[in-house]
């Protein structure tokens, strides 16, 4: 999957879905090896994408990923788990990459 924007303006231009569609937050801070960078995830109901959004000024800040696509959001609570309780710790950005990246 893994489709890249340089910010999230040209995320929501590329698909007229994304600008009016709900969107609900998987996560605030998603956190790098190292604690640094943090990130923002999100699921857009209409477009069934999971995005994530790095905070800040350091490089590559502002670029939005697409992670997955999951149409259903109980399918897709149901892959992520107890997300909320890994969300902000060190590495949780990778835990959320590797649980949807998997079927």
């Amino acid at each position: 999957m893994n489709e890249h924007y340089p910010a999230l303006a040209a995320f929501y231009a590329t698909d007229e879905r994304r600008r009016g569609s709900r969107e609900t937050d998987l996560g605030l801070w998603w956190r790098g090896d190292r604690g640094l960078p943090s990130f923002r995830a999100a699921w857009v109901q209409d477009t069934g994408e999971v995005y994530l959004v790095q905070h800040g000024p350091a490089p590559g800040a502002g670029r939005v990923t697409v992670l997955a696509r999951e149409r259903s959001w109980r399918r897709l609570t149901r892959r992520l788990g107890d997300w909320r309780a890994v969300c902000g710790s060190r590495g949780s950005v990778q835990w959320l990459r590797s649980r949807l990246s998997t079927s």
